[in-house]
């Protein structure tokens, strides 16, 4: 991640040859997500990049994340079209809703979800 007004590197992480496929930034800009083709998803600190999350979040290629408003959960959605709410907190999936075919999600709104 670049900083345009000072040309420089904030953030910058290996993936090891996997196609990066979604970056989404926290509302309050101190975490950065990204999903892969390989299904992982990772969160790390923003700009330090200190690793928050990662794990194996879809069978298939993560296309698609945003997160909450509020920052509290991040969704992700995948080739497995399978669309996940994770919550950042314990890193767990807090629902789960299968047979989607999503090529992205624009936002989240959590107290619609009840």
């Amino acid at each position: 991640v670049w900083d345009l007004s000072t040309s420089k590197v904030e953030i910058s992480r290996e993936f090891a040859g996997e196609e990066l496929r979604a970056v989404a930034f926290s509302p309050a800009s101190t975490s950065i997500a990204t999903a892969g083709a390989n299904g992982g998803l990772w969160e790390g600190t923003f700009p330090a990049g200190v690793q928050l999350m990662a794990t194996k979040g879809h069978a298939k290629a993560a296309t698609a994340l945003v997160y909450s408003p509020d920052g509290k959960l991040i969704a992700s959605a995948g080739e497995d079209k399978v669309v996940k709410l994770w919550e950042r907190r314990s890193q767990k999936v807090a629902a789960e809703l299968a047979g989607c075919s999503v090529e992205s999600i624009c936002r989240l709104v959590p107290s619609k979800l009840a």
